[in-house]
């Protein structure tokens, strides 16, 4: 049994808190049990909103979330206990209370990062009734319909779909979030993690910090999101569909600090806000990269964390020869589950035309992603324009680069077959395009993971990329089709932080002749496609992700335990 006073009496900032509070109030300001039991209590209800100098460790949170009675947790104990209408629910009518717990007290109090797997299928299984869809509104939409004010006539069919998006435009209540599958254990003693970084940026790393969100979530590893802030509207995505929106917060309640940003973006981090996101927390770096070396002028941020997770072997190779801090191969999960049909007629492509697909992010330097290699490859392997084939390029933040765009738009002009795609599309609208092209295109001069060909991999598509970097350990001569290169210096011009690194220049002519192999030759076109999405699936997949980190996160909790015992 977790002890509420062990908790207290071994945390300097907590008992400060608890001191403070206590003269506030004029309580004891010698805590017992009952008033250390109430204290964490207030603090994770009330006090966090005040104090930044709460911290909730495994155990703290094990206190937190316990079942009392026929209470799903502490937590809703205290909620229901401290109102001042005590008798509003008799707790012999238990699934109202739970309903009003988990339907008002939770969003009102930001609570959702304080709700474990259990809790979450025991209220599921009482607020949905079972989930039955049709017109029989499950208990919690019933709720959430009280909630926002909508009334609606059940004996009135057409009204359903008018209702049901009412009441998701409006609702604290999201259904995907109680709804979610878990394992039913994967993580021993891991600590609650906070993510840092731009959560609902449609960019790369924004991906990247929403897949890591999944995992934790399918991991039962407790954890928040820090998001940092998007100037730019147009760069947002809508991370309010998956629920983990229910998760930001504006502090960092967690003893472990992922990162899940650049280097550079994590030292405009530190200068701006201090020292304060580093403090009395293990630090780990979720960086991506994409060239050969770090330059002399940022590896000193290095020295604000305490280790390195790398996206694929060539960056963890990269990492290790410019620090001596622990730096781990984290497989990143592919996260390709939501997707939407990609209507072809709106872009008067036909069925049967054979569609090649590209992709780059104006922020990302078009000369690393290098979409113009790929309508040159288009280009010399089809050069019927009869043929039908069709090239998309899929970019985003060209209005943030309009000299740029505009070069790219005029070395397309010439090519009706060609359709330049600028703008955010929602998770799954990328999904969905990438799904439905026969061919995707990559002739990056380097890459750190390499998302977009793991998605593409993971649909099927098959895959003709350049065979160096990151995306090496994705492609090979029997997942797709590598394309060779030459390796060059990269020049001053190209890229920020060239200093002592080198990328790759891919072969036009090899570019091409893979090209029209993935047209002529179907058959063996498919047949890596299907070993490409067993790949995707053996080490991107959530389940082996998931593994990984849980593992890790449960060794970095095991040896902060030893060190906090000695």
């Amino acid at each position: 049994m977790v002890n509420a006073l062990d908790i207290l009496n071994n945390n300097p900032n907590l008992m400060s808190i608890y001191l403070l509070h206590a003269i506030s109030i004029n309580g004891p300001t010698t805590p017992s049990e009952k008033s250390a039991s109430f204290f964490l209590l207030w603090c994770v209800a009330r006090g966090r909103q005040y104090f930044d100098g709460i911290l909730i460790d495994a155990k703290f949170y094990e206190f937190l979330t316990q079942p009392s009675g026929a209470y799903l947790s502490r937590l809703e104990m205290f909620a229901h206990t401290s109102q001042k209408d005590q008798q509003r629910f008799d707790t012999k009518d238990i699934n109202q209370l739970h309903l009003w717990y988990y339907g008002h007290v939770v969003p009102e109090l930001d609570l959702y990062p304080f709700i474990t797997a259990r809790e979450r299928q025991a209220f599921a299984e009482i607020a949905f009734e079972g989930g039955a869809p049709g017109l029989r509104m499950s208990l919690l939409e019933k709720l959430a319909c009280d909630e926002c004010e909508i009334k609606i006539d059940l004996r009135n069919a057409g009204d359903e779909q008018k209702w049901r998006s009412r009441l998701a435009a409006k609702s604290t209540i999201n259904a995907s979030f109680w709804l979610r599958e878990h394992p039913k254990s994967t993580a021993v003693g891991a600590a609650g993690v906070n993510l840092i970084g731009y959560a609902d940026g449609t960019f790369g790393i924004g991906e990247d910090l929403r897949a890591l969100a999944s995992v934790l979530d399918y991991c039962n590893i407790p954890f928040v999101i820090r998001n940092v802030p998007i100037a730019d509207e147009r760069a947002k995505a809508e991370a309010g569909s998956d629920g983990f929106s229910k998760l930001f917060s504006n502090r960092c309640l967690f003893p472990v600090n992922i990162f899940c940003m650049t280097a550079t973006e994590t030292e405009r981090l530190r200068l701006t806000y201090g020292m304060s996101f580093f403090v009395d927390r293990y630090n780990i770096a979720y960086w991506p990269w994409e060239l050969s070396s770090i330059p002399p002028s940022m590896r000193h941020v290095f020295g604000f964390v305490d280790e390195i997770w790398a996206m694929s072997p060539f960056l963890a190779e990269v990492f290790s020869k410019h620090t001596a801090k622990p730096v781990v191969y984290m497989p990143p999960y592919a996260n390709a589950n939501q997707v939407e049909k990609f209507d072809r007629s709106s872009f008067d492509i036909g069925n049967d035309e054979f569609v090649c697909l590209t992709m780059a992010d104006f922020n990302s330097r078009l000369t690393r992603k290098n979409p113009y290699g790929a309508i040159d490859a288009f280009h010399g392997a089809f050069d019927d324009a009869k043929g039908g084939e069709r090239l998309i390029v899929k970019t985003i933040n060209g209005h943030m680069h309009g000299e740029e765009f505009d070069r790219l738009l005029k070395y397309v002009a010439g090519d009706s077959r060609i359709t330049v795609m600028d703008g955010a599309l929602s998770r799954a609208e990328t999904c969905g395009l990438i799904a439905a092209a026969d061919c995707f295109i990559s002739l990056h001069r380097s890459e750190g993971f390499g998302r977009p060909i793991a998605e593409a991999m993971s649909f099927t598509t098959p895959v003709v990329a350049t065979d160096w970097s990151g995306s090496t350990s994705l492609l090979n001569n029997h997942t797709g089709f590598p394309v060779s290169f030459q390796l060059r210096d990269v020049r001053p011009d190209e890229y920020w932080f060239h200093e002592g690194s080198q990328w790759a220049e891919p072969s036009l002519p090899d570019a091409i002749a893979k090209l029209r192999s993935v047209r002529v030759n179907s058959s063996a076109a498919t047949s890596k496609a299907q070993k490409a999405r067993a790949r995707i699936a053996k080490t991107h997949g959530i389940e082996p992700v998931a593994q990984q980190v849980a593992a890790r996160l449960s060794k970095i909790a095991a040896r902060a335990s030893r060190g906090a015992s000695r």
